[in-house]
Order: C-alpha cells, then structure tokens, then sequence
C-alpha cells in the first residue's frame, strides 16, 4: 500500500507532462482575424496585378479543429485525402520527402492552396507538428536517417462558389509573387524550426498523442487492480 501512493502520483506526474506537450492550442479571434485581414489583402493585391478576381476568405474553426488532430508526421509521410494543407514551416528535408513520396505533393503548393482565386474558406493549426526521423526503407532511401521538420499548417477549400478551373488563370497565379508562409506562420504564433519550444528527438500531432494517454489510463488501472 506504501508503494501505490507514488505509483499513482508518478502516473499522473506522467499523464499532465503528456497531455501538456500535447495538447491542441487553438488561434485566438484576434490571430484568426489578423490572418484572414492579412490573407484577403494581399489576395486582392496580387488580383489587381494579374486581372484575376478573388474571392474573399472566410474562417472555418470546425476545419482548424480537424486540421489540429491530424497525426502531422503521418499525413506528411502518406497524404490526407480529405485536407489540402501547406506548411507554414519546415525545413528541406521534409520539403524533399514530400515531393518525391507523399502523393498529395501537388498540393503543397502556397499558390494554389493560398492564392487560388476560387478559395473562399480557410483555417489554420499552430498546434499542427511533427519532428521525426525518416526511416530507413527502400522507397527514399537517400533520406533515411534525415530530420523532418515542420510546425503548422493551413488548409483551404471552397464552400460557396463553383468556379471552374481556367488554365489561364493557373499560368498566372503559378507565375505571381507570393508572400512566404512565414509571414502568416509569424501571425498566428507558429513557432520558428529550432526554437527551443519546438526541439525534440521525436514529436508528433496531437492525434498521436491519444495513444499515450490511453497507455497511462490502462497503467492506472491495472495498478488499482493489482494493488
């Protein structure tokens, strides 16, 4: 009996750090508006410059909450269908790994996930992250034992108009000067790549997370049981 006091208190010493280094930081009102009046007006600078119409954006919360449980290392390694996400930040080698294996790497693309003129809704996640080592496989192997690194991410979509695609109009908006997803990364309070609040061996999306959660309830109560 001595015993499971400590046992119990290390647990849930354990489930606090956890669920702390995981847990889902949603934006303020404030950042989701600076970053909409951010987004639409350089949207609309870019317009006047290439004659394209935009259409203006409008923030989804239900979107940024889905965005934010993704397993991020898992949807950089493989995709995710349901998403056209592009990361605020990251390093090269995530940006090398996506292209050649990810089969959504088309759409990480800030002109056509950001700058797409038939985009009328998007969200974003801070708590978005993943830094892991690439495994060595045979599919990519010149990047096994490489970091990928990357914090945050946007996802965009239309809900309100049925523009069709004109290939025009892509020529010109791949052609554009965009501003770099840092800038919207700087606005919502994405952490840069090395910061210290953002170093780690490996690190993963809250998604993830569940898992060890759901290890240290199955702890608890197996020392209940056994004690």
């Amino acid at each position: 009996m001595k015993l499971l006091i400590p046992a119990l208190l290390g647990l849930y010493h354990a489930c606090l750090v956890v669920c702390d280094n995981h847990k889902i930081q949603t934006l303020s009102q404030d950042e989701r508006q600076k970053l909409l009046d951010a987004l639409n007006k350089d949207r609309q600078e870019i317009a006047k410059k290439i004659g394209i119409e935009f259409e203006t954006l409008e923030y989804d919360m239900k979107c940024e909450q889905k965005v934010s449980k993704l397993d991020a290392c898992e949807h950089i390694q493989s995709g995710e269908s349901e998403f056209r996400l592009i990361l605020l930040r990251r390093n090269d080698v995530t940006s090398e790994y996506i292209h050649e294996w990810n089969i959504y790497h088309g759409y990480d693309n800030p002109h056509s996930l950001l700058f797409w003129p038939s985009l009328d809704t998007i969200c974003c996640s801070k708590s978005f992250k993943c830094s892991k080592k690439i495994p060595k496989t045979k599919r990519g192997s010149q990047l096994a034992g490489k970091q990928i690194e990357a914090r945050g991410a946007c996802a965009s979509m239309r809900n309100r108009n049925f523009r069709g695609f004109v290939f025009d109009e892509h020529n010109k908006i791949n052609n554009a000067t965009i501003p770099p997803t840092s800038k919207y990364a700087d606005i919502i309070g994405v952490p840069a790549i090395g910061d210290a609040t953002t170093s780690g061996d490996s690190i993963e999306g809250p998604a993830s997370s569940s898992g060890n959660k759901m290890n240290l309830i199955i702890i608890f109560f197996m020392v209940i049981t056994f004690f």
